[in-house]
């Protein structure tokens, strides 16, 4: 669709690939960077609590080289992917993708597993 070719948010995304570890074997690292144009639909409710919640993402693009291990810079921030990218197949015009992210270095007190330390 024209609409994706208008993304405006720019995302650099960090590809998790496997790397040597130098011991033998192999571990996560990240690939080359790609970037990418963008839909991001804020996902992050007001708490009436008062709590504060780290900012979450919906990324919308016709296609996103993200995985569980990813890294996306975008907004002047570094995230991390917590939903891997689904394919939203209708048609193979109307054929997109959408992913969720979590602004990282944002755990909070409102954060599930968030033990204070």
């Amino acid at each position: 669709m024209a609409i994706f070719s208008r993304a405006p948010v720019v995302a650099t995304v960090y590809p998790a690939v496997f790397v040597d570890d130098g011991y033998g074997g192999t571990k996560p690292g990240e690939g080359t960077p790609v970037t990418v144009n963008v839909f991001a639909q804020p996902m992050s409710p007001d708490d009436p609590n008062g709590w504060t919640q780290p900012r979450r993402y919906k990324l919308i693009a016709r296609s996103l080289p993200v995985g569980s291990w990813s890294r996306v810079e975008m907004l002047g921030s570094s995230w991390s992917v917590v939903a891997p990218p689904m394919q939203r197949a209708h048609s193979a015009r109307t054929r997109y993708m959408t992913a969720e992210l979590i602004e990282r270095g944002a755990n909070t007190q409102g954060e599930a597993g968030w033990n204070g330390a």
